[in-house]
């Protein structure tokens, strides 16, 4: 009877043991799954960062990070669509730091595959100064560290190509003459329809593109 007793005990014993090998297996098997499970997400997270979408136009980013309000950091974002007319738009922006800046380009060569600066038409936004950078003139003025809201125009169809600036905060249609910048004197003519931003410890959180140009000549 003891003996009987004693091969029960040990029979649970081993029984448990199987059930608990089992369930630790199981365990590990999930665990495995839910870090794979992680990594993928982690990925699609990371390519889904990869791309910007800006007022209805995708941007493949390459440094800034992208949020549902629009993109923060130092990098380029390049339009996957290309403009050989006209690209306009009202920015809302902010430089993170006093050494900060923003650069809208356009008419650049597709070739480039990135949105670039000294090779197209150019906004080239500071702390203290805003112009193109080919223009020798003192330009507009600079966009601080606080949160602006300017009107960006390029003429990307014109030669050498035309860029203008209204910093009342606003689109609205009016003479080249009566923004806060232009400059079609300088810098290159258009040698393809890419076009982008390119951002120096800076944040864009808006981004509301016109359909037509609104600054005549």
């Amino acid at each position: 009877m003891n003996k009987t007793v004693h091969i029960f005990r040990n029979f649970k014993k081993s029984l448990l043991a199987a059930v608990l090998i089992g369930a630790f297996t199981v365990n590990c098997s999930a665990l495995t799954e839910d870090s794979d499970d992680d990594n993928l997400s982690t990925l699609l997270v990371a390519a889904l960062a990869a791309q910007c979408n800006l007022g209805g136009f995708a941007f493949n980013a390459v440094g800034p990070g992208c949020s549902i309000a629009g993109a923060s950091g130092t990098g380029t974002l390049t339009a996957a669509q290309t403009q050989t007319s006209f690209v306009s738009a009202l920015v809302s922006f902010r430089l993170l730091d006093a050494s900060g800046s923003l650069s809208m380009v356009a008419g650049l060569n597709p070739s480039l595959g990135v949105a670039t600066q000294n090779e197209g038409g150019e906004l080239a936004i500071s702390a203290t100064q805003t112009k193109k950078p080919q223009d020798p003139g003192a330009g507009a003025a600079g966009a601080g560290t606080t949160t602006q809201t300017w009107c960006i125009e390029i003429h990307v169809d014109e030669s050498p190509i035309h860029v203008l600036l209204d910093q009342t905060g606003a689109c609205s249609a009016k003479a080249a003459t009566a923004v806060s910048y232009e400059n079609d004197a300088n810098g290159p003519s258009q040698n393809g329809g890419l076009w982008g931003f390119v951002l120096n410890n800076a944040e864009i959180t808006g981004f509301v593109p016109n359909s037509s140009k609104l600054y005549s000549e």
